[in-house]
């Protein structure tokens, strides 16, 4: 069973949603939130996330969270993850509250550690916290990551549930990988026996081509006026 889904957030604009729903996407990740890239990680809820949310309930679509972390130490985490929960306290979601551990920036002007340069170990244990604290809260937690952090880190805890980004494997959790498209693995239940495959396209071709439009037609109505 294949059920088509779309990650979502600023970074994408604003998402017509009645042409997700036509074109069977069933389910949107939407950002909830970020720790930015300044000296301070100043952490910021995504400016359309309730837009996106309200819109993805209208049209019955099935909707995930997550917040992308920048946390290298244990207190970070617990100020990522408690500012996470607050942004989503009032909100119901059909997929999973999810953590992405990605960060791979060169950050050393600003401070010295980055989540690519921690100790596996620490990697790990700050990722579980957060994973747990989500639980805890009664949310079903995942862990999205990149596929080589997940072989290196994640894969001896088969617990839990992982997006993977830029994959190439087909091991029993995670399947293959082409350009644009996500896979969570799949073990992911839709419900108490189902197992399902799960994908995420970053963007729908429809939308890519409707930004070229619009974006021919900002330069075409830029130009008539200037004659």
């Amino acid at each position: 069973m294949l059920i088509n889904g779309l990650d979502v957030s600023s970074q994408t604009q604003q998402i017509n949603y009645k042409l997700l729903k036509e074109n069977n996407i069933d389910f949107v990740m939407l950002r909830a939130g970020f720790t930015d890239y300044d000296k301070n990680k100043t952490k910021r809820k995504d400016k359309l996330f309730n837009y996106n949310y309200k819109l993805a309930k209208k049209y019955r679509l099935n909707i995930g969270v997550y917040y992308t972390s920048n946390a290298v130490t244990l207190k970070e985490a617990k100020e990522e993850i408690d500012y996470f929960l607050n942004i989503i306290k009032d909100k119901v979601f059909d997929y999973p509250v999810t953590i992405q551990i990605e960060d791979d920036h060169n950050t050393i002007i600003y401070y010295p550690k980055n989540q690519k340069n921690l100790d596996k170990k620490d990697l790990l244990n700050i990722s579980l916290f957060m994973i747990n604290q989500i639980k805890i809260n009664g949310y079903e937690p995942l862990i999205r990551t990149y596929y080589n952090w997940y072989v290196d880190v994640f894969k001896e805890n088969k617990k839990y549930l992982y997006w993977i980004d830029n994959s190439i494997d087909n091991s029993n959790y995670i399947n293959s990988y082409d350009n644009d498209i996500l896979y969570l693995n799949t073990n992911y239940k839709i419900n108490n026996d189902e197992k399902v495959e799960i994908v995420l396209e970053k963007n729908s071709l429809l939308d890519t081509i409707k930004n070229y439009i619009k974006a021919g037609y900002k330069i075409l109505k830029s130009k008539i006026r200037k004659i």
